[in-house]
């Protein structure tokens, strides 16, 4: 079962894959069965790989634009192609960001072995 703040709560059975809300804070999955130990494993909640790849391809995709359109203007087309890759990547980071699907929580999979209890 994983629990968070403001009473989110996933339960499941083993082997299970649960969904936890992006926005979700203070997760805790517990593990549990009779005759042996149960385990807790924290999880943490940080920005996704993937919001920042959008961000990272986005920023040096529109300082490329820029400089290019600062050196000719021959190279239109560069700026526009180049332009729009980074005002797609940022729009795509924006939207992430607004709507909170640049969240990810870790660890995203976990395998545990629950011990007998002695």
């Amino acid at each position: 079962m994983i629990e968070c703040n403001h009473g989110v709560r996933v339960a499941g059975q083993t082997p299970a894959r649960l969904v936890i809300p992006r926005r979700a804070t203070g997760c805790v999955l517990s593990l549990a069965h009779e005759a042996m130990t149960s385990r807790t494993i924290p999880m943490r909640r940080g920005i996704s790989g993937k919001f920042w790849a959008e961000f990272w391809i986005g920023v040096p995709a529109a300082a490329i634009a820029v400089s290019a359109a600062r050196d000719s203007s021959e190279l239109i087309a560069l700026v526009v192609i180049v332009g729009g890759v980074a005002m797609l990547a940022l729009g795509a980071a924006l939207v992430d960001a607004a709507s909170g699907r640049w969240w990810a929580h870790e660890p995203d999979r976990i395998s545990v072995t629950l011990e007998p209890v002695r």
